[in-house]
């Protein structure tokens, strides 16, 4: 993972600031500032937010030196003590006085002991201006990773470059932005995703801006140690154009792009802008819609294929790069449709130029910060500062520019250029170990830099000696000679892996480094190549390699180690690994390799120390790696070749010792499809190289096509491969793998599970929790062992899915043909009668010719999913009477389905999901062997297919839509006893009848047509306990709202209950619920009155919002609060008539309360928008708060206390770690007690001008 940050921790704790010195500690918390001897609370970064007026509830010190104005200009150095420093900066300050408009800003603040730097402020007179020291400039070396101020000082200069008409169409925001907005902090690595919340917590940075009149706007992400990109486009248009159907094509389009060079890092950042942005757009336009929140939460959150960054430190630069290209490029209508260009945006090392020039620019703009232009100052004090400089340049006076900075300038260069030098060397020989021919251009380059090197030491001896560069030329001038000669690099490393393991190797604290990826990709050929340089530059004393292999003992192993390092073993296996341990220990810098690792291999029991020596394990088992204690950062993955760079091997594996083959022009187009078909496998590239060396006639490259198009790449390829599939060990995993080679690439693992599921292959397994947890640690093995690729989205290599395809053809007949771009199905002549299953999914076909109507009685499969049909001719399905599994999803084009799919009388499975145009299905009545039906999404279906009712099979049925449709009460579902799975989001209410024989249901999702039906199903199911575990049962009317189409199992042992508009009439609540909302109820005006209950509920969590007449929630006596016990979060939003969260004034309410255990677990409380609460807790309430840990309040126009009560009333909550109070313009106090907590630092309150300072103690 990349190692981005804008502050790094060091081992053994939290980072001291450096002003912790500026205040003196009086006791335990308590502080007194230095410099204003103002007393504070709270730990020590409250010393900071007092210094620098950062903080919640705290006065910025008047007298510190820091804040009189200005900032800091200085240089590090190791002689000058801090007064010392400040003495000069106030010589030179009255110097300041004959300077013109030259202003040197200070800061004492910047005056650490031995932490001294100079600094300058880009652009200069800017408010907003970015602070760059040397510190900052250091990180633009090679494999150093960028913070936030090269970031901000970048995207600074990008602004500047746009011309001023174009330059309000954008929003940049700072590195400052995002941490802010998901509340990230050292203390909260995990990121906060409700939208008001965030708001608040920005809305001072955005109060001046109005985001909605804005193209475009840039958030710089920085979590998890890693950079990445959002690019919100054309905000305003999200109230216009919110759904799918309704955007595609137009010419504006609102949408938020994440733009992540290393995909899979942030996958988290999803629906945290959306709901920000619905707060904005909440806090700007009077009369919002109720619809307004689900409008911003179906906006596209598109994460975009991109040029990847090749090593573990150029995420930062990538950012800027995306920045920079999307500026240049950004068209004044934005829409999905131009996403396609985004994936061949630029090489990847394109960004890694960046480097440099950002360098210049600093240098520049540090030029144009300088502290003197031209004159002269006092001499002495030029001295000094020189000293202060730290640079090669020493008792010079300074004219007309900066000794320093020509200093800093060929510092950077002359390192910049080793490190080029000894990376291209590395490169150069890791082609050359490949077979590559070294070239006349790669020498001619390499001359061409080591003579820009010398140049650059003869001016770095110059300064040293004279204080100038004399004859030579600028330091500026290389640097810009060095950018150029970047430029014209003959080639661009094909594999940022070499570097990588050398920094490893080079890394003191990395022990165990691992090289992990399919069979045939290049594991063993990189670790020879490591071991041969290694040899030949001396980097190690001795390499040992042992060849593992997957018939591991660690008798054998303890056997070849030995036998390799030349030693005698004897003994049993715990005195052999005692002497293997004592030898290995003796030798210094030792690498041992152990190759083809199939197994975990326990070190200790070996006899293989980890001091002093370093070991690489290569291996296609990813956990192999990871269950020997390789960090996840020092695994190099090996991934196939791209589609050049898999041209070029094979050109030079055609051609003769190193010189790539020249092919005739007129075998040239076939000769590219031959080695496509190679999908990028060295292995497979090279055998097919060897057969076909010298073959110049077409005949024979199109026959070697053909026999790559039946799947016969050869036994050498294959058998390779196949170790990998023999390796599973269980006949399941095989089987789920076999199968996963007729599903198409680029699928979530959410599809993945439920198409396997689909297939029929986990039945019979116990509950579907079960079959799906088994399903996903399937998938986790075949990603662990190089046969499936992991990440965001999943996807099998076309050589793995021949040799899945041969293995299934042992003994069976498949015709297997994904994503190969098909626009037309096979020929008849490949569908043979003996085909037992097809899978044309990912391809382009758009139509089926009429009467086409294969003959393949024996098909049990056939996935004709992701194309683009809109018609099946009538008697296609005629002869495929075993069909047992259809899956025609995401063909978004097709309307209607062949009457002859209702005579496929085997079909277990019919997954129709997705298809948005289909407006009719044939009746399914004779389907009886059918077990799981999804038809959803299927917006322009207007009724559920005929025979329904006849399915007595069926397990696993999805209705799930987008459009609120009636269903034919009484009619299609009784009598489907075996149902396990049920989503009817979308649909009308049904009758308890409807389901009430469904006693194996697990999953189920939809609504009631009255009360009297629904308060039938819960008591059913309570009374017969064959109710289902997961559930989202909704009720009334909900305006559009959306419900939500996650599939069910995603969610599993979730219980939600969903109420919209309707009557206030007893509803009963499950006994095991978890979670409640009640949303645009405008009828009910006490959650008690509405509610009930028959028993002890598990409900945990409460979300009630845009409810006009709801007066209170609890009474605390009724059944229904007297059954909450377990209630961990309540939130409340936009309740206009909520006065109270339990009724005041009852005789006994008190006592009532104190007995009363529904808010005896709650741990968060969130109240937003609820005008008429004057006091939100009372003494009765608090005293059943006693594991409360967070409380958040905003937008509430009359609350005037928190805490009700008097001076002499104390509040006790010694969980309270988070009190958040935001826009209460009445808010007069917290409390007129003491607060008492377990940390005085969890206060944060904004814009509640009139509240006094809370007291604040501790338990």
């Amino acid at each position: 993972m990349d190692q981005a940050s804008s502050s790094k921790r060091k081992r053994g704790g939290r980072p001291k600031s450096k002003y912790w010195n500026e205040a003196e500690q009086l006791g335990k918390d308590t502080w007194k500032c230095n410099h204003c001897k103002e007393k504070f609370g709270g730990g020590a970064t409250r010393i900071e937010e007092h210094i620098t007026g950062k903080g919640n509830n705290i006065r910025k010190c008047p007298k510190y030196r820091g804040n009189l104005g200005g900032h800091i200009i200085l240089a590090s150095g190791s002689s000058t003590s801090p007064q010392e420093a400040l003495n000069i900066l106030n010589q030179l300050q009255e110097d300041e006085n004959n300077l013109g408009d030259q202003i040197l800003e200070h800061d004492p603040a910047a005056f650490e002991s031995n932490d001294i730097e100079k600094a300058f402020f880009y652009p200069k007179g800017d408010p907003d201006a970015v602070c760059i020291r040397k510190s900052d400039i250091e990180l633009l070396q090679p494999q150093k990773c960028l913070n936030d101020n090269i970031i901000d000082f970048y995207i600074k200069y990008l602004i500047n470059k746009l011309p001023t008409d174009k330059q309000d169409r954008f929003h940049f925001f700072n590195c400052f932005f995002f941490p802010k907005l998901v509340d990230l902090s050292t203390d909260n690595p995990s990121i906060a995703s409700d939208g008001k919340a965030a708001f608040q917590r920005v809305s001072k940075l955005t109060r001046k801006v109005n985001l909605f009149e804005k193209n475009y706007i840039f958030i710089p992400i920085n979590y998890s140690l890693h950079w990445s990109l959002i690019v919100i486009c054309h905000p305003a248009e999200v109230m216009t154009c919110y759904r799918d159907e309704e955007t595609k094509g137009s010419p504006k389009e609102a949408c938020i792009l994440h733009m992540d060079s290393r995909k899979g890092i942030h996958q988290d950042l999803h629906n945290v802008f959306q709901s920000y942005l619905c707060e904005e757009w909440k806090e700007r336009h009077n009369n919002v819609r109720d619809d307004v929140s689900s409008i911003f939460l179906d906006l596209p959150f598109v994460p975009l294929e991109l040029p990847q960054q090749q090593n573990a430190y150029d995420c930062g630069i990538f950012l800027l790069h995306y920045v920079e290209r999307f500026l240049e490029q950004a068209p004044i209508n934005f829409n999905r449709s131009l996403i396609s260009k985004f994936s061949y945006w630029f090489p990847p090392p394109d960004a890694s130029l960046k480097r440099s020039h950002i360098h210049k620019l600093l240098i520049a703009a540090e030029g144009d910060n300088k502290m003197i232009v031209g004159g002269s100052v006092n001499p002495q004090n030029n001295t000094q500062l020189s000293a202060l400089l730290g640079g090669d340049v020493e008792d010079h006076a300074v004219n007309g520019g900066s000794n320093g900075d020509d200093a800093l300038t060929i510092n950077r260069l002359l390192s910049d250029l080793a490190w080029e030098e000894d990376y291209f060397d590395k490169r150069l020989q890791w082609r050359e170990f490949q077979g590559n021919k070294r070239e006349r251009q790669h020498d001619d380059w390499l001359d061409e830099l080591k003579d820009l090197k010398k140049r650059a030491i003869d001016v770095k001896n110059s300064l040293h000696q004279s204080g100038s560069t004399n004859e030579f030329p600028k330091p500026s001038e290389l640097d810009d000679e060095y950018d150029d000669l970047l430029e014209e690099n003959p080639w661009v490393s094909r594999d940022e892996n070499v570097k990588e393991m050398w920094d490893l190797l080079e890394d003191e604290e990395v022990f165990i480094i691992g090289i992990d990826g399919m069979g045939g990709v290049g594991k063993t050929f990189m670790a020879t190549h490591i071991k041969n340089e290694i040899k030949r530059k001396g980097t190690f004393k001795d390499v040992f390699w042992v060849t593992v292999s997957d018939d591991f003992t660690t008798f054998k192993l303890q056997h070849d180690i030995a036998e390799t390092i030349q030693v005698k073993l004897y003994g049993d296996e715990m005195t052999r690994a005692t002497i293997l341990t004592s030898e290995l220990e003796k030798r210094e810098k030792t690498l041992l390799i152990l190759d083809d690792v199939w197994d975990y291999i326990d070190l200790q029991k070996v006899g293989i120390p980890l001091n002093g020596i370093k070991l690489i394990i290569t291996t296609r088992l990813k956990h192999v790696c990871l269950q020997m204690d390789c960090l996840p950062n020092n695994i190099i993955t090996i991934f196939p070749f791209e589609e050049e760079e898999a041209w070029e091997l094979f050109l030079l594996k055609l051609g003769h010792r190193g010189t790539p083959a020249r092919l005739p022009p007129h075998v040239l187009e076939i000769a590219r499809s031959v080695v496509m078909k190679c999908y990028g496998l060295p292995l497979g590239i090279s055998v097919m190289a060897r057969t076909m060396k010298g073959k110049d006639e077409i005949h024979w490259w199109r026959h070697a096509l053909n026999k790559l198009d039946r799947l016969e790449m050869g036994e050498e390829v294959l058998s390779v491969l196949k170790r990998s599939y023999d390796n599973l060990i269980e006949k399941d995993i095989q089987k789920c793998f076999l199968q996963s080679a007729l599903f198409p690439n680029d699928i979530s693992q959410e599809q993945w599970v439920m198409m396997v599921f689909e297939s029929g292959l986990l039945n019979g397994k116990g509950s579907l929790e079960e079959i799906f947890d088994e399903a996903r640690v399937i998938v986790d093995k075949l990603i662990n062992h190089s046969l499936l690729l992991g990440g965001w989205r999943l996807r099998m290599n076309g050589l793995v899915r021949k040799m899945a395809c041969n293995i299934l053809n042992e003994n069976h007949t498949y015709m297997i043909k994904c994503h190969e771009n098909l626009t037309k199905i096979p020929q008849m002549r490949e569908w043979t009668a003996d085909l037992e299953a097809v899978s044309l999914a990912g391809n382009e076909i758009e139509e089926i010719a009429e009467g086409t109507s294969p003959n393949c009685p024996r098909l049990s499969t056939f996935i004709l999913s992701r194309n683009s049909i809109s018609h099946i001719p009538k008697c296609f399905f005629r002869h495929m009477n075993a069909l047992t599994l259809l899956d025609l999803s995401y063909n978004y084009e097709l309307t209607s389905l062949p009457k002859s799919l209702s005579k496929l009388r085997s079909l277990t499975s019919l997954v129709l999901r997705e298809c948005r145009q289909l407006e009719y299905i044939p009746p399914l009545g004779d389907l009886h062997a059918l077990s799981r039906l999804d038809i959803s999404g299927c917006d322009s279906l207007l009724r559920v297919p005929e025979g329904l009712q006849n399915l007595k099979k069926l397990q696993c049925l999805n209705l799930s839509r987008d459009l609120y449709l009636s269903l034919l009460l009484g009619c299609a579902l009784p009598g489907l006893s075996n149902m396990q799975y049920l989503d009817l989001r979308g649909w009308s209410g049904i009758i308890v009848e409807d389901v009430k024989g469904m006693t194996k249901l697990e999953c189920f999702a939809g609504s009631f047509l009255d009360q009297d039906n629904y308060n039938r199903y819960v008591q059913e199911i309570q009374d017969t306990g064959y109710g289902p575990q997961t559930y989202f049962i909704y009720f009334g009317k909900f305006d559009d709202f959306p419900l939500g189409f996650r599939t069910l199992v995603m969610d599993l042992k979730r219980p939600r209950v969903y109420f919209g508009d309707c009557d206030e009439l007893p509803y009963l609540l499950p006994r095991d619920l978890a979670e409640l909302l009640v949303i645009g109820n405008d009828q009910w005006e006490c959650l008690c009155a509405a509610l009930s209950s028959n028993g002890s509920l598990s409900l945990k969590d409460i979300n009630i919002r845009d409810c006009t007449k709801l007066k209170s929630l609890f009474c605390v006596s009724c059944p229904l609060c007297t059954n909450i016990q377990n209630l961990k979060s309540l939130k409340l939003d936009n309740l206009d008539s909520l006065s109270v969260i339990c009724k005041e004034d009852v005789a006994g309410l008190t006592q009532s309360l104190s007995r009363s255990e529904v808010f005896s677990h709650l741990k968060e409380l969130s109240i937003i928008r609820c005008d008429q609460i004057e006091k939100l807790l009372t003494a009765g309430l608090v005293a059943q708060l006693q594991n409360l840990e967070s409380i958040s309040v905003s937008y509430c126009k009359s609350i005037k206390e928190i805490f009700a009560g008097d001076s002499s009333d104390n509040i006790a909550l010694p969980n309270l770690t988070k009190l958040q109070l935001y826009r209460l313009p009445e808010l007069k106090t917290v409390c007129k007690g003491i607060l008492l907590c377990n940390s005085l630092d969890i206060l944060g309150i904004d814009d509640c001008p009139n509240h006094e300072k809370p007291r604040i103690g501790r338990v």
